[in-house]
């Protein structure tokens, strides 16, 4: 009899220390998950962060290419008025040179 509950204290003290183990091991489990979702979570953040970054610079520069295209624009405007009125300053030009020509003429015929 006292072999016998030898036996059982001894089976009651391993499946004690097998749960033990089991339980210490779904600890390990759940923390090491909750360390996993830890790092994930970092790692989304800092993507995150690195994407909203981006967008910025992005935006940024969108920002410095618009001043730019307009100042291309105020620029080539500005040039296209320099034509114009160089055309007209120079079609004033011919006709005063016409004009000249033809008094020169009269000029030549009236000696």
């Amino acid at each position: 009899a006292a072999s016998a509950a030898a036996s059982v204290e001894a089976a009651a003290a391993t499946a004690a220390n097998r749960r033990e183990r089991i339980s210490s091991n779904k600890s390990a489990t759940a923390s090491a998950a909750e360390a996993a979702a830890a790092v994930a979570d970092s790692a989304t953040a800092a993507k995150r962060s690195e994407t909203l970054r981006k967008l910025a610079d992005l935006k940024r520069e969108s920002r410095f290419e618009g001043i730019k295209l307009k100042q291309v624009q105020q620029a080539t405007s500005k040039v296209e008025t320099s034509v114009e009125e160089a055309q007209h300053r120079q079609h004033e030009l011919q006709q005063q040179l016409v004009h000249s020509e033809a008094l020169a003429e009269l000029l030549a015929d009236g000696t």
